[in-house]
């Protein structure tokens, strides 16, 4: 018995998938492809990244990050790194139980998103083209977009070039929900880069990089005592925008907000992205 012991301990755990910063790279394609249909978490235990990673027994590679797309790099990660099968099944499951979940949404799962997860995969060396492809959507009605008036206002209110590219294309295309979580995601990320906080996250993040006491992002001079009572103010304004807002949407259980809410909120993210980027130095 103790022989045998001896035996098994010279095998060492065999690793599916070495790391490379190039297997990485495309770890990180493959995440921003399944980013739009799947969430991270949920508040009533429906389909999400964090059930999935239940029910195919990889829970311990799921750990929230500061937002999706790390989240879902952190746990493709693990997987790709420790189970040599277990990949493919995991993204086959994922799409097919995104075609319910987004048909349930009015969203349609299309060849284009499917593609673009077989090629990532593809890339990483497992063939699932047939299998998504083979993968059909429930029957939905098509979701709502917004007015012809509201679209007009968007192009030309000039909001902020960070609202102009993907988030405004979730806004035409009828996902409110989602145009509003991106644009916060965006905000945060736009602070993070700006306040060299890489570390720091949501609210913490903000009262970090506007703190009034030792700002790193100023928006103002930052010369009298009304200075600091603005710079105080905007702080809380931004940690509001991270634990309501943000928190809000980033469960894709929230209620569906309509079209004028969603335009309103955008046009207060653009308002913050634009004075926290003015990012006065000291001259």
């Amino acid at each position: 018995m103790e022989k045998q012991k001896e035996k098994r301990k010279v095998y060492p755990t065999q690793i599916a998938m070495r790391i490379t910063e190039g297997r990485r790279e495309k770890i990180k394609i493959l995440a921003s492809a399944l980013h739009p249909i799947i969430p991270a978490s949920t508040r009533n235990n429906s389909y999400s990244l964090q059930k999935i990673a239940k029910e195919t027994r990889t829970k311990d590679f799921y750990k929230l990050q500061s937002n999706k797309q790390l989240t879902l790099e952190h746990y493709l990660v693990g997987v790709f790194r420790k189970y040599p099968r277990k990949p493919k099944i995991i993204v086959i499951k994922i799409v097919k139980e995104a075609a319910i979940w987004m048909a349930n949404k009015h969203r349609e799962l299309t060849p284009e998103m499917k593609g673009s997860i077989a090629d990532a995969m593809a890339e990483l060396g497992f063939s699932v083209r047939t299998e998504l492809m083979n993968i059909e959507q429930p029957e939905f009605d098509k979701i709502s977009i917004p007015s012809d008036d509201l679209g007009h206002f968007y192009n030309r209110l000039e909001l902020h070039p960070l609202l102009t590219e993907d988030v405004k294309i979730l806004f035409m295309q009828g996902h409110a929900n989602d145009a509003v979580r991106r644009a916060t995601e965006l905000f945060e990320k736009f602070v993070k880069d700006n306040s060299n906080s890489p570390k720091l996250f949501g609210t913490n993040l903000m009262e970090h990089a506007f703190n009034e006491n030792a700002p790193i992002l100023k928006v103002n001079k930052f010369e009298n005592d009304s200075d600091k009572k603005e710079q105080k103010g905007f702080k809380y304004l931004t940690m509001g925008v991270m634990g309501c807002i943000r928190n809000k949407f980033s469960h894709d259980d929230a209620e569906q907000i309509d079209f004028l809410e969603a335009f309103k909120l955008l046009c207060f993210i653009s308002y913050l992205l634009e004075v926290a980027g003015k990012n006065y130095c000291d001259s």
